[in-house]
């Protein structure tokens, strides 16, 4: 079919600004893709931190807890001194009993730390093992969205 100029070159100006829109739409599109992506990227920045302090928390906690057992231990080391102490007559009955009682008191205290930094440290875990399950799925999501072009260049159709 002959076509007169006018109509091809109408023809090439609506398809022109047909292709136009299409970039225009796949501009907004991309802007709305890197405005996620940057948000993620904010996220996983801020999990990130979270995660190096919860790890830092975790290993505190565990010297924490550490430290309790080695006070504890030397406590029942002295109660065990003490036993020899008073076996031996080196001190009285009445100043055993008083230490004894001293020393059992910092155990129980001791005892109520530990409980409390197990528990502690139990919930740090679980902090930190959620915090790493989040970044690793919405670095999954980024790497997937990371895959999109950055530029869009409109197919050329051929013109019938």
């Amino acid at each position: 079919v002959h076509r007169t100029t006018e109509e091809y070159r109408r023809k090439l100006w609506k398809d022109a600004q047909e292709k136009e829109e299409e970039v225009r739409e796949n501009i907004k599109i991309i802007e709305q893709q890197n405005s996620t992506i940057t948000n993620q990227r904010g996220i996983i920045s801020s999990l990130s931190r979270e995660i190096k302090h919860s790890a830092a928390r975790l290993k505190a906690l565990a010297t924490m807890i550490k430290n309790l057992e080695t006070h504890k231990a030397d406590l029942e080391q002295e109660i065990k001194k003490l036993n020899r102490d008073l076996a031996a007559g080196k001190i009285s009955k009445e100043e055993a009993d008083r230490k004894l009682s001293q020393i059992n008191a910092d155990i129980k205290k001791t005892e109520e730390k530990i409980l409390d930094k197990t528990e502690k440290l139990k919930i740090a875990e679980s902090k930190l093992h959620d915090a790493e399950q989040r970044k690793a799925e919405l670095q999954r999501k980024y790497l997937t969205k990371q895959a999109v072009p950055t530029t869009t260049r409109p197919v050329a159709t051929p013109n019938k």
